[in-house]
């Protein structure tokens, strides 16, 4: 039996679509893997250095922008003006 010209066309594209798809299923599956590990030593990781206790108190005081210049102020509510819309 003879196969046309455009269905043996098609099965090449149909076998190269499969090895390509096998392709990247193994990479997917190496990926995963390796994800995998990474979660794993992430997971040791944590149980070696504990988090600090959620009691200690944040900073009361957070740290003075350096430049201290205030903005111009509109007088409504207290609210900056923009650059370039007085």
């Amino acid at each position: 039996m003879q196969i046309s010209d455009e269905l043996a066309a098609l099965i090449q594209r149909a076998e190269s679509a499969i090895t390509t798809a096998r392709l990247l299923v193994d990479e997917n599956n190496r990926l995963r893997r390796n994800i995998e590990r990474q979660l794993d030593h992430m997971f040791e990781i944590g149980v070696e250095f504990a988090r600090p206790p959620v009691s200690l108190p944040a900073n009361p005081h957070p740290p003075v922008a350096e430049d201290k210049r205030r903005a111009a102020r509109s007088g409504y509510g207290d609210a900056a003006i923009r650059s370039g819309s007085a």
